[in-house]
């Protein structure tokens, strides 16, 4: 059996839900498939993974500022300390003498100011130089990941991602990179070092006390350790339950128009409180587990800084410490304390940062499309040459996955410079797939495909975009100026009577300039504010305004009132003469004046002939006219 597969380029955003779907309730409920410490592992190497993945994708400029951020931060910890040292040294000095002297107090409250305003000035050169990495790195991995997206191979990645969630997985990963910068470098490492600086202090004053201090660490650490092995894949849930509604809140803005008219709006509505309410029943569970294990850590922090300071008050009453050193040691064990505050928020959210890193490391390495990565591909298409604009030999394609169905089955054709060709077929007949072979869109074909006597792959995807043009049924038209939409992709400066020529051309001026808002006139996204006649009229206006020497159009005037469709026909006829130009069409009626009709059937040319030699001879083409109501009188 023969047949043309689903994927094709032009169908990707209708059939992109088809494919492998990504695995979304994984983990939604947690579950006691490993232990608890093999689970800690796996948790914390995926966080490192992270870690080291977003570092591995900062420019050698960025580590720089990043290494300057990182000592700066270490002065700011030392400065954050310094403090506490200086009050105890006051308290001792006041508690010493009779009176109170302001006097005193005076060199100590200057130290105080100065250390304080230097702390403050490093902190915000610490903030300016992540903020500005971060910024960078988001503008630099957002044209990184859609220029990606744009190379990678269009049937393989794209087609097995829902388009929807694939949006909200691309800038979801790029704020999880973002994220983890700004978690990392400037809400816990601050108070990583600030404690590092505390529990070195205290060492080098009382090791005793420091002692005593530090064991606060194992026991915050326990309950931290059961805090996140208990949530396990609860952010993971969540984070693929937000993937699941964005693609159908995608889905449903497309049909809106068949929503309204189906009167289905409450059905959709449904559908999207259905998985609001699975997200919110994970998460407030999250929420009051989280509740009863951070008054856990409180729990356990009080006991310890009531414990430090009954310590602190015993070795000052036998004057093993001084009264101002009870202050002290307060005030570095809640610096101490801090980054276990912020461990299990800073655990949560870099296991989901990790997870949206993860996600752009693998689009940022899917396979590029063979067509920008093929060497040697230097072939220049002649002007004016006299050999066949299209030849091809044994030509066979089987989409990946189906190799019992071959699309396209030993094709041999000739296609001579100059030719007006036409294409039809019943659906799935081979058609778009020989045409976007062609184009580079597919590869992996058998046999040989030359265009104007040179092979197909050693035409650069720049030199084919030069010399072919290409009006798919579904053009694509964008946000912007009715202009912007014409001059798309035209690669020179072009004169405004020219601009409004080729609009004129595709019988679209005066709706342009009467209803449109003129060339300035803006369209919306998708071109939702136009017809799909005006998107194809757009669109046969943009490839007017090109000098390609072979032009094709794939059901390009499909959306076409027959008067248009006419004029726009005998327009096109008349620009493209000695041109070549290949047809694809359903409404024959477009094809007859073509040199040539192909009639596709089986992945193979069952016939082939002009208009009215193929009406009035017994086959698969007189019955396309007959299904369109024509009966032409039968050889």
């Amino acid at each position: 059996m023969h047949g043309e597969r689903g994927w094709c380029p032009s169908h990707a955003k209708d059939r992109a839900h088809i494919g492998p779907a990504r695995p979304v309730y994984d983990d939604a409920i947690p579950e006691a498939r490993e232990d608890a410490p093999a689970h800690m592992r796996t948790e914390v190497n995926e966080i490192l993974l992270g870690v080291s993945r977003t570092l591995g994708l900062l420019s050698k400029k960025e580590k720089r500022g990043l290494f300057l951020a990182t000592f700066v931060m270490l002065i700011t910890g030392i400065l954050t300390n310094a403090p506490a040292v200086i009050l105890g040294r006051l308290v001792d000095r006041l508690v010493s003498g009779n009176v109170i002297s302001f006097a005193i107090v005076v060199p100590f409250i200057i130290l105080l100011s100065v250390i304080v305003l230097v702390r403050e000035g490093l902190t915000v050169l610490r903030k300016y130089l992540i903020e500005n990495i971060a910024t960078q790195t988001n503008k630099q991995q957002t044209v990184k990941v859609i220029e990606r997206l744009l190379k990678v191979d269009i049937g393989g990645y794209l087609h097995q991602q829902q388009i929807g969630s694939l949006y909200g997985r691309l800038f979801r990963s790029i704020e999880g990179l973002i994220g983890i910068l700004k978690l990392s470098f400037i809400e816990f490492m601050p108070a990583f070092f600030g404690a590092v600086a505390a529990i070195g202090i205290a060492f080098l004053q009382k090791p005793v006390m420091a002692s005593a201090m530090i064991l606060v660490i194992p026991t915050g650490a326990f309950l931290i350790f059961k805090q996140v092995t208990s949530q396990k894949g609860i952010r993971v849930a969540l984070l693929r339950q937000m993937e699941v509604v964005d693609g159908k809140v995608i889905e449903m803005l497309a049909g809106i128009e068949t929503i309204r008219v189906l009167n289905t709006v409450n059905y959709e509505v449904a559908k999207i409180e259905k998985s609001a309410e699975e997200s919110r029943k994970i998460e407030i569970k999250h929420h009051i587990a989280m509740a009863l294990y951070d008054a856990a850590k409180a729990l356990n922090e009080g006991a310890f800084t009531i414990a430090v300071i009954v310590l602190s008050i015993y070795l000052a009453s036998r004057s093993m410490i001084s009264k101002g050193d009870i202050l002290v040691y307060s005030i570095l064990f809640t610096n101490i304390t801090m980054p276990l505050r912020q461990i299990h928020t800073i655990l949560d959210e870099m296991s989901e940062y990790s997870i949206e890193v993860d996600d752009l490391f693998n689009i940022l390495n899917q396979p590029l499309d063979v067509s920008f990565t093929e060497q040697g591909a230097d072939a220049k298409i002649s002007e004016n040459t006299d050999k066949p604009a299209v030849s091809v030999t044994n030509l066979s394609f089987a989409y990946p996955g189906t190799t019992d169905i071959t699309t396209l089955d030993a094709m041999d054709l000739t296609i001579k410079n100059g030719e007006t060709i036409g294409i039809a077929g019943s659906s799935g007949c081979g058609k778009t797939t020989f045409i976007h072979i062609l184009l580079k869109l597919i590869h992996g074909y058998k046999g040989e495909v030359s265009l104007f006597d040179q092979a197909l792959e050693s035409i650069s995807r720049e030199e084919l975009a030069g010399k072919i043009a290409y009006v798919p049924q579904k053009p694509f038209v964008f946000s912007g100026t009715i202009k912007d939409n014409i001059l798309y992709g035209c690669q020179r400066t072009v004169p405004d009577e020219e601009l409004l020529e080729a609009a004129r051309n595709a019988c679209i001026l005066d709706e342009i300039q009467q209803s449109l808002g003129g060339m300035d006139g803006l369209v919306s996204e998708n071109g939702n504010n136009l017809s799909g006649g005006q998107q194809q009229r757009l669109a046969l206006a943009r490839v007017m305004l090109q000098s390609p020497q072979l032009i094709i159009f794939d059901e390009a005037t499909s959306a076409l009132d027959n008067t248009n469709e006419s004029i726009v026909q005998k327009n096109i006829e008349r620009i493209f003469k000695q041109k070549t130009v290949i047809t694809i069409a359903h409404r024959l009626t477009t094809l007859e004046n073509a040199n040539r009709i192909l009639v596709f059937h089986e992945g193979k040319i069952a016939q082939q002939g002009d208009f009215k030699s193929l009406s009035e001879t017994k086959g698969l083409f007189q019955d396309f006219l007959q299904q369109r109501g024509t009966t032409p009188e039968v050889k």
